[in-house]
């Protein structure tokens, strides 16, 4: 009997995991899930949605052996810069990419709490 359970739970487990791997699996594939996963996709949207101009990336090479990059973005006449270097192109752009669309959005939560405070005097006095 205690076999039997053992049995049925252990293939209760493997059908819950095979029932749950094409949910993942839409998840991830979901369009809003990707640009989570890429900045340089995530900062483009948040420029288009404030009908700002895209940003031009400029990336350069800065060792030969072993081969580094390091990228800089501009957005909106604002130039962010990688600190360190990455390996690959891709890596330092999207490290730029997520460096400016934190900068951006902290901006917009300043801005959010300066408008709360106004509000705040203006209902006090």
């Amino acid at each position: 009997m205690k076999v039997l359970k053992l049995f049925t739970t252990y293939s209760l487990n493997a059908n819950l995991t095979s029932n749950l791997r094409p949910i993942l699996g839409a998840i991830v594939g979901m369009r809003w899930w990707r640009s989570i996963l890429n900045h340089k996709n995530g900062l483009q949207e948040y420029l288009q949605r404030k009908l700002l101009p895209l940003p031009t990336y400029e990336t350069e090479k800065v060792s030969t052996n072993p081969i580094l990059f390091k990228s800089k973005v501009h957005v909106n006449g604002k130039v962010f810069e990688t600190m360190n270097v990455y390996r690959r192109k891709k890596i330092a752009e999207q490290v730029v990419a997520k460096l400016a669309l934190n900068t951006l959005q902290e901006g917009d939560d300043d801005k959010e709490d300066e408008i709360i405070e106004l509000a705040t005097l203006k209902i006090g006095d």
